[in-house]
């Protein structure tokens, strides 16, 4: 009786693994087929790490879509920013660009902690097949 607990128990354990995974390898390729980036997220500390640079989830992140955002200066008083979208179930990312984002109007996004109005109005610039490793 004992032996056939601690296989249920075991089993359990297993079944359940890959629903709670800590990391998750996600690869995207060009819908060409072509390699684009593998993002790891670290679904216990809300990151995804590509490279050696680190993005915290953006605000609405789930554990089926994960939100992240990156942002370089455009000169004194603009952002560039790019949105990335990862649909962890349906094995998809999408990539919207936004150029010129005023300073001011990125400082009040950011505050309210709601970047994700800064992409509201702008169309996915890129689609890219991914898929968990």
């Amino acid at each position: 009786m004992k032996k056939i607990i601690l296989l249920i128990y075991f089993l359990s354990i297993f079944s359940y693994s890959n629903a709670f995974a800590e990391k998750i390898i996600f690869p995207c390729t060009y819908i060409s087929g072509k390699h684009y980036e593998t993002f790891t997220l670290d679904m216990e500390k809300k990151l995804v790490i590509t490279g050696d640079k680190y993005f915290p989830f953006v605000k609405g992140s789930t554990d089926e879509i994960v939100y992240f955002t990156s942002f370089i200066e455009n000169g004194p008083f603009h952002y560039d920013g790019m949105l990335f979208t990862l649909f962890l179930k349906d094995e998809g990312a999408w990539l919207t660009v936004r150029e010129k984002i005023g300073k001011v109007e990125f400082l009040r996004a950011s505050g309210k902690k709601n970047i994700l109005e800064l992409f509201k109005d702008y169309e996915t610039s890129f689609a890219f097949i991914c898929g968990e490793e």
